[in-house]
């Protein structure tokens, strides 16, 4: 099931008293331990967005036929691209387990940079997001209801723009402006090909392997 949430304030985390000296130093202990293991899995990560996504007609059935088929082609290309970059840049069969890890997950990144390339998608700059409201989505593409709700978004998100459009023209003299906002991806896809297809049928933001 998708998930949406609206982010308009900082989160401040404030620290929570764990207990005795020793019950801080294993909390610590574990905490350090948890970061090591995770330190060599991080994958670079960055702000993606369609160059050319797709325009969505009126009413629910043309849109979502539009997305679907949208979606197809950019799955095949997506995939495609992946492949070719993947032999044409394979992962060590060494000895070394280290050196065959950090192969494969070069080998990975070439792939899923290939798959975004496929799609049109490009990079964009946090500093884009600053001082707007932020909208996250959280979905995947073999969600049909994500799907669904993606169209409905798509629609509602056109409509927004334009309208921020509007306010924005009228409001050139104000200051300070009023915030606008934004939608971000958050993919739970099940691998960088499927984020990429996805990715590419949605006029807003997604995070992906950077590029």
């Amino acid at each position: 099931m998708p998930f949406f949430g609206f982010y308009s304030k900082r989160v401040l985390c404030a620290p929570k008293a764990l207990g005795s000296t020793s019950e801080r130093a294993a909390a610590a202990t574990r905490a350090a331990a948890a970061t090591a293991t995770t330190t060599k899995e991080r994958v670079p990560l960055s702000l993606l967005r369609s160059r050319t996504p797709p325009n969505i007609p009126d009413g629910a059935a043309a849109a979502a036929a539009a997305r679907e088929a949208c979606h197809a082609v950019a799955r095949a290309a997506a995939a495609a691209a992946a492949a070719t970059a993947a032999a044409a840049d394979p992962a060590s069969v060494a000895g070394d387990k280290l050196a065959y890890q950090v192969s494969t997950a070069k080998a990975s990144a070439t792939a899923a940079a290939a798959a975004a390339k496929a799609v049109s998608l490009v990079a964009g700059a946090p500093s884009e997001l600053k001082g707007k409201y932020i909208a996250l989505f959280f979905g995947a593409s073999w969600c049909p209801h994500c799907r669904t709700f993606a169209t409905r978004l798509h629609q509602v998100y056109t409509q927004l723009q334009h309208l921020q459009e509007q306010l924005r023209q009228q409001q050139e003299r104000q200051q300070p402006p009023q915030p606008q906002f934004e939608t971000i991806y958050i993919p739970c896809d099940r691998s960088p090909v499927e984020f990429a297809a996805f990715a590419s049928t949605m006029p807003w933001y997604g995070v992906g392997a950077k590029m």
